[in-house]
């Protein structure tokens, strides 16, 4: 067997098992959040918090870390990571408003009857402001979603990702949410903007702003791969042992030869 055909054996073998481990994932990022503000000068107060969280789970009750943390009065640069066999997430925030989060699960055989693997991100930022006069501030945010999954069974393995934002008084505010599912059809990478207009009226009016960003992935723990992907492997490892076995007798030949 030359070394092509030896290549081709690999890539059959490699592929076929690549493909039953295509991980399901999901993420969030804020790409940019700027503000402006119009007819008196901002001030941002400390009422302000955030609070960021990932968990991942291993299938079967093998093993979990889940991951928290908050900051009181205030935003800040903050970032968490968690990682098991085969499932991992992590999530980020900066001062400036600026989120992201990312969540994994690759399927893996552990029994029948187990639950997914499972990653979870989610990051949440709260705000206040007031005006010195009467005046506005224009949010203008523009983020990016992703969500992918492989076939299968939808209520196992599924990924997910969805931001939402909010901003207004206490009395009067506005929201916007999008989000990306695997399970409802909506899969791949979306690309968004858009711009709030928070009107306050005088110093003593305070304003506020809130994003939350999740993603979430999962892949079942017992995968059945399709009769195609057996196909390959099976004629990957043929084509492998082949060549094996030409080896063995060529190498004995020479011993004779010897």
């Amino acid at each position: 067997m030359n070394i092509k055909l030896l290549g081709a054996a690999c890539a059959l073998t490699l592929g076929s098992a690549g493909a039953m481990a295509a991980p399901s994932a999901g993420s969030f990022e804020i790409t940019s959040f700027s503000y402006v503000a119009s007819g008196g000068t901002l001030s941002w107060l400390p009422g302000g918090y955030q609070s960021l969280s990932v968990d991942s789970e291993e299938a079967g009750g093998l093993g979990g870390n889940q991951i928290d943390g908050m900051t009181i009065d205030g935003r800040a640069n903050a970032s968490y990571s968690t990682q098991v066999a085969h499932a991992s997430a992590q999530v980020s925030a900066t001062a400036a408003g600026l989120l992201s989060g990312s969540a994994s699960a690759t399927p893996f055989i552990v029994d029948a009857t187990a639950q997914p693997h499972l990653g979870i991100s989610s990051a949440l930022q709260y705000g206040e402001f007031s005006l010195s006069q009467a005046g506005s501030v224009t949010f203008t945010v523009n983020y990016t979603l992703t969500a992918n999954a492989q076939a299968g069974d939808p209520l196992t393995t599924y990924a997910a990702s969805k931001l939402v934002f909010d901003a207004g008084t206490y009395t009067n505010f506005n929201s916007f949410s999008d989000e990306l599912h695997t399970v409802q059809g909506s899969s791949g990478t979306r690309t968004g903007s858009f711009s709030y207009t928070v009107s306050l009226g005088g110093a003593d009016e305070i304003g506020h702003y809130n994003f939350t960003g999740t993603a979430y992935a999962t892949a079942m723990a017992a995968p059945v791969p399709e009769p195609s992907e057996w196909a390959l492997m099976l004629a990957g490892l043929g084509l492998l042992g082949g060549w094996r076995l030409r080896q063995q007798r060529r190498a004995g030949r020479q011993e004779v030869a010897a």
